[in-house]
């Protein structure tokens, strides 16, 4: 990857901006839109929806590996200034409900209500954390169903640069042990937990 072709990419993108905006996409541009991102890193994915800041918005995402964060900051890095789109490197996060659907490893789709979740927080002296989430609801689900189950819900809650860079790792169960249990909180307050925690921590930096 080099500054040409992210250049490149995003002359194209420019020139089909009206094309790709998610209320009236042409799935023909939209597969041309996938072709060019995976160019990259086959790895890779992207979204396209509405923004927070202006009316729509374009993720590229690292699909949860650290070690691709460097590419797609890169990318977005490079991203024009267009009157309906913001750019960003990874899956922010949202004003969001935690009910989705996705599609499992097997293909099918599976519908989540994380609303019932409750987590637990470790932290650690380098500002990193492990979190386990007592899930409920996806008795069926494979181990890696639920997995990414939790990794959707702490993307949508967090945003995904905070989930790859600060959390160490996930510990997805159906029972906590006493000790975590006492420690529980429900997952609807994660999001102001956290800025207490990380915020706390930016203050003394």
């Amino acid at each position: 990857m080099n500054t040409l072709d992210i250049e490149k990419f995003w002359n194209w993108f420019s020139d089909n901006s009206k094309a790709l905006q998610p209320d009236s996409p042409d799935e023909t541009i939209l597969a041309e839109l996938d072709r060019r991102v995976l160019v990259f890193n086959e790895a890779l994915s992207w979204e396209v929806g509405p923004g927070s800041q202006k009316q729509f918005e374009f993720t590229i995402s690292p699909s949860g590996q650290k070690e691709l964060m460097q590419t797609t900051k890169a990318i977005i890095a490079k991203a024009p200034k267009l009157e309906y789109w913001e750019f960003y490197p990874a899956k922010p996060c949202k004003a969001w409900s935690p009910c989705f659907n996705f599609i499992g490893a097997e293909g099918g789709e599976l519908s989540v209500d994380a609303t019932k979740w409750d987590y637990s927080l470790a932290k650690y002296e380098d500002d990193t954390f492990d979190i386990a989430v007592r899930i409920t609801g996806c008795e069926a689900f494979s181990e890696d169903d639920k997995l990414t189950a939790v990794e959707i819900m702490l993307d949508g809650i967090l945003g995904e640069i905070e989930r790859i860079e600060k959390i160490s790792s996930i510990n997805v169960t159906n029972m906590f042990t006493p000790d975590l249990q006492n420690k529980s909180n429900s997952i609807a307050v994660l999001k102001e937990h956290w800025k207490s925690l990380v915020g706390a921590h930016e203050a003394k930096v």
